[in-house]
């Protein structure tokens, strides 16, 4: 069944017009800030954060776009236009990504974009991922009657890290059947935590199928 999500629209902005972005940030949408460096223009994220902080202090499309460029740690700003607000530097490697991001977003008006999309007809996110198992994602797994779930075809192990086992010809995950889960009941929190509409999201369904929202 197909799900409406509201999800943040990227705009990109020079330093100078920093007041532009907050303002930006501030009514739903996500941010992209050049400031001057070594070697160019760096880019910088602004995000939403409330007034309460905590764990919860990002909202979770945020967040997730943060996870997206391998980053995990961001900066509450303390003073001036952007005060309150999150920032983040990126990596050199991952500047195309969040330029793709304001590019992909440039046709739309508003801050926010509301899009349906329906997992079970999608998948993507099932297909060249890396679903890392802990111990309660392997006793899910393994139940009281699959102890062949936790081991060999279904598990592979790099460097020690236990993941999901992919198909050596599609690059899915072996439990995928068409578009559906085999184990939905028994799948593993990252699976179940994964959140439709995030960038990650829309990356594995671009990188997988060409779709590009």
């Amino acid at each position: 069944m197909a799900e409406k999500i509201l999800r943040p629209v990227w705009r990109s902005f020079t330093e100078k017009f920093l007041g532009n972005a907050a303002e930006w940030v501030r009514s739903g949408g996500c941010a992209v800030v050049w400031r001057p460096a070594k070697g160019g223009p760096a880019a910088w994220l602004l995000l939403p954060l409330d007034d309460e902080g905590g764990v919860d202090a990002m909202p979770e499309a945020a967040y997730w776009a943060m996870l997206a460029v391998y980053l995990e740690k961001y900066k509450r700003i303390a003073r001036g236009h952007a005060k309150g607000l999150a920032t983040v530097r990126v990596a050199r490697a991952y500047e195309h990504e969040v330029e793709h991001w304001c590019e992909r977003d440039s046709k739309y008006p508003t801050s926010t974009r509301e899009l349906e999309l329906d997992c079970m007809t999608c998948a993507a996110c099932c297909i060249n991922n890396r679903v890392v198992l802990d111990d309660e994602d392997l006793a899910r797994l393994e139940g009281k009657d699959r102890p062949d779930l936790v081991k060999k075809p279904y598990i592979r192990t790099e460097k020690g890290v236990k993941l999901l086992a992919l198909d050596k010809g599609t690059g899915a995950c072996v439990h995928l059947n068409g578009t559906l889960c085999g184990i939905y009941e028994r799948r593993p929190d990252n699976c179940r935590w994964f959140p439709a509409g995030t960038e990650p999201c829309l990356i594995s369904r671009r990188d997988e199928f060409g779709w590009v929202d």
